[in-house]
């Protein structure tokens, strides 16, 4: 069955809806349930630092034939990059409530602490990676 012949535009506030609204959906770690949108690339990718990667040292490691640094410091580093890195995903996840990452929480936000390193864990790889892979039969594929 295909799809009928569209008639009109969908309006602007259809395509919102979602990115808006969201979806009610109970958090892992926390057992508490937030209204999740799904942030696009852009937005991600444009977080102060960036998608977190924390296989990044070992891509690192392959592409350059070098390894990582083994210092202590060096790991913490990048521990701590990647785990702002998560926060901030979470921040663009989390409709309701808002995810403040500085300051106090204010009335209908909840701070850093109030998610579970799973939660964290949850909302960039299952929550936001998880769309990606949905969409992945949709990709168009150079033919060989």
């Amino acid at each position: 069955m295909s799809d009928p012949k569209p008639t009109a535009p969908t309006p602007a506030s259809a395509w919102r809806k979602a990115t808006v609204e969201g979806e009610l959906i109970r958090l892992p770690g926390c057992g508490q349930v937030a209204r999740l949108v799904r942030p696009p690339m852009s937005k991600l990718v444009l977080t102060s630092n960036g998608v977190p990667n924390p296989l990044s040292r070992n891509v690192q490691k392959l592409l350059s034939g070098a390894p990582p640094p083994k210092d202590e410091n060096a790991r913490w580093e990048n521990y701590q990059q990647n785990m702002r890195g998560m926060q901030e995903v979470a921040a663009l996840c989390l409709a309701e409530p808002r995810l403040r990452l500085d300051g106090t929480p204010e009335e209908g936000e909840i701070g850093p602490d109030d998610l579970t390193d799973m939660d964290y864990t949850f909302l960039l790889y299952t929550w936001v990676e998880g769309a990606a892979e949905q969409v992945a039969p949709f990709r168009v594929t150079p033919q060989p």
